[in-house]
């Protein structure tokens, strides 16, 4: 079987490539794959730190916005009320038109909760509207 030669290299007759084909070396294969693993490693720290912001965002947001509903709840009590009293700084209690009393009160730990007790005609009922408060003040100001 003859070769033919093309651009000085020998060909066979079969292929239309050199016999001799230019390759990736072993050395230039895993410089290639470390590369790839530094950036795939990046690219996880990366999307870890976000999922991590996101967390801690959401994790504040409901905290506001469960703050944003007690406090909502206590002004519409004190605009409805028929009087209003700050026996300490922790404390409110709102006497309603209809004679029942409703007091806000905080624990006085950080991170702790804010209670609503009511009494009326059927008795005394307390319950926890929010928890992990850091601080709650009322200011008695005329």
């Amino acid at each position: 079987m003859r070769n033919r030669r093309r651009n000085g290299r020998a060909v066979s007759r079969g292929s239309a490539l050199p016999r001799r084909t230019r390759a990736f070396t072993l050395a230039e294969v895993l410089i290639s794959l470390a590369r790839m693993a530094l950036l795939m490693t990046a690219a996880a720290l990366g999307i870890s730190a976000a999922q991590q912001a996101h967390a801690y965002n959401s994790e504040k947001s409901d905290l506001v916005a469960r703050a944003r509903g007690v406090l909502d709840r206590i002004i519409r009590d004190v605009r409805r009320a028929e009087s209003v009293a700050v026996p300490n700084d922790r404390s409110i209690t709102i006497t309603m038109r209809d004679g029942s009393t409703r007091t806000y009160a905080w624990s006085g730990i950080a991170g702790g909760d804010i209670a609503l007790t009511v009494t009326d005609g059927d008795g005394t009922k307390s319950a926890v509207l929010t928890d992990d408060v850091q601080t709650f003040t009322v200011d008695d100001a005329d």
